[in-house]
């Protein structure tokens, strides 16, 4: 069992509506914005919004509240224009054991239908993004520690 390195780098996406910085996930030193979401112009779902949103994202990933998504997926790359599933996510599958977390099935999925889809309607699961299994302790701390990465408000608020 090979076990795979999570961590998260600053990035910035500018563009409607306003220069989001958030929390890129790293894994074993490769970007999954670089990899996959960036072909859909989405975001992490950690490391920036209100302190609420940010607290929600996280317990969600750890687990310790209900998946965002059918079929207990969750979303990890969001629309950075309002956050809403509707508009479409990067999924995955998480499951905590004892020792380790495993992330897998990563696929795009909106939260108006129950399937994993792409255009055409057909089930769509990112092939080329492996089975990634890490540290329970060092996903527990890297997921923890994204709180107030990126930024502490919403794009749209202008007030400080």
């Amino acid at each position: 069992m090979r076990i795979s390195k999570i961590d998260t780098s600053n990035r910035q996406r500018e563009g409607y509506p306003g220069l989001i910085n958030y929390a890129d996930i790293i894994i074993d030193g490769k970007s999954l914005f670089e990899m996959i979401a960036h072909k859909y112009d989405f975001v992490s779902c950690i490391g920036w919004g209100s302190i609420e949103f940010q607290e929600q994202q996280i317990a969600r990933l750890l687990l310790r509240v209900d998946s965002d998504l059918p079929n207990n997926r969750n979303s990890i790359y969001i629309c950075p224009a309002c956050a809403d599933l509707g508009c479409g996510a990067i999924t995955v599958e998480i499951e905590i054991n004892d020792d380790t977390v495993i992330w897998s099935k990563f696929g795009t999925q909106n939260n108006l239908n129950d399937g994993i889809e792409e255009d055409t309607g057909n089930v769509h699961y990112f092939e080329e993004i492996e089975k990634y299994i890490f540290n329970k302790s060092e996903y527990e701390d890297v997921i923890m520690n994204s709180r107030g990465f990126g930024m502490i408000r919403w794009p749209w608020d202008t007030e400080e």
